[in-house]
């Protein structure tokens, strides 16, 4: 049921304050306000759920930074349309929330996939969305469902799985070196031999971060790779 239309930011932003609607519509091109400004002033109360319209995918990591459910082009068709409500539908009951994250992940893999996901690792947290460029991680380990970013100093956690996060990284640039670690080739200093001949990688960091057998294929790969440069 539409409960309430509005041609201005100001006024969408009192429908929403005296109808409490469960979802909205913002067009990125209303007037006076755009929607990111009217998602921020809705901050701080219970706010719907927010499905942007716009003329093109530019704003489309914006909208992902502020939750948005969906991101639509116009112009929309039906089928389209009655997708994005489907989905809210779900999104609301409660019974596919992490879907989100993918289609708007897929909506910037349309845009440009290979440069921003291999430049870029996201980072759900509750407080909020983190991208890191990819070019200052050390390394990466993982325990259980806990995944550790290491970025010099800074150390990032957050839910997820290894193989998962492998997925979006440039595999020039990064080595899986055990079940349970990724390093950035460019922070190996040096390679040592370890027990049962694996191998104990020191980073630029002093971390030392050991092989393991499984894994010795990547290791050689990468052998090769700076015999050939």
């Amino acid at each position: 049921m539409v409960v309430g239309e509005g041609g201005r930011g100001s006024d969408a932003i009192e429908l929403v304050r005296r109808r409490a609607p469960d979802l909205v519509f913002l067009d990125l091109g209303i007037r006076d306000l755009d929607g990111f400004e009217i998602a921020r002033r809705l901050e701080g109360q219970p706010r719907p759920a927010l499905i942007f319209l716009a003329r093109g995918g530019q704003h489309a990591l914006r909208a992902f930074e502020v939750h948005a459910l969906d991101y639509l082009l116009k112009p929309v068709s039906q089928l389209r349309l009655r997708e994005a409500l489907s989905h809210a539908r779900r999104c609301l009951d409660g019974t596919r929330l992490e879907a989100t994250d993918a289609q708007l992940m897929a909506l910037l893999d349309e845009r440009d996939a290979t440069r921003f996901r291999r430049t870029r690792l996201l980072i759900r947290r509750p407080e909020g969305s983190l991208f890191i460029k990819t070019q200052l991680i050390d390394w990466i380990e993982a325990a259980g469902k806990q995944v550790t970013v290491h970025v010099g100093k800074g150390v990032y956690s957050y839910r997820g799985s290894l193989a998962r996060t492998a997925r979006g990284l440039d595999p020039d640039r990064f080595v899986r070196v055990s079940r349970s670690a990724i390093v950035n080739i460019d922070r190996i200093r040096e390679i040592q031999h370890w027990f049962n001949g694996d191998y104990l990688l020191i980073l630029e960091d002093e971390s030392r971060v050991p092989s393991s057998r499984g894994y010795r294929r990547n290791l050689r790969r990468l052998f090769g790779a700076q015999q050939r440069s």
